[in-house]
């Protein structure tokens, strides 16, 4: 199995476990904590960025995967996994963008991820 192809499978695999488990966050709000579903409108705009710029991302070699995430202050990101084993993995860092498709981005550095089945 190709590297591109496991990668593929486990952000299948994410995105539809967020889903079944109705991928539950908070958000702070105005009016006091926010309960963020997969049926949350800010939660599915930063899935369709996902969607749209996964692919590309997926092509650079560094990239593990995305998923959708909060930042410190509890705005809903696209979160951008990182492999740390990266050898030039600072002008990675430095190169990925500040946001993608009017969303926050927040990378994330991982160790590669294993898929077990």
């Amino acid at each position: 199995m190709s590297l591109k192809h496991l990668l593929r499978g486990i952000l299948c695999f994410t995105l539809t476990l967020a889903v079944t488990l109705g991928l539950p966050l908070s958000l702070r709000a105005a009016g006091g904590p926010e309960e963020l579903t997969i049926d949350h409108p800010k939660v599915k705009e930063v899935i369709a960025v996902q969607e749209r710029f996964t692919k590309d991302l997926m092509a650079q070699p560094e990239i593990l995967g995305t998923a959708v995430g909060q930042d410190a202050d509890g705005t809903v990101v696209l979160v951008i996994y990182v492999n740390n084993e990266t050898k030039n993995l600072g002008e990675v860092m430095r190169a990925l963008p500040t946001g993608l498709g009017g969303k926050r981005v927040r990378p994330e550095v991982t160790e590669p991820f294993r898929a077990f089945r």
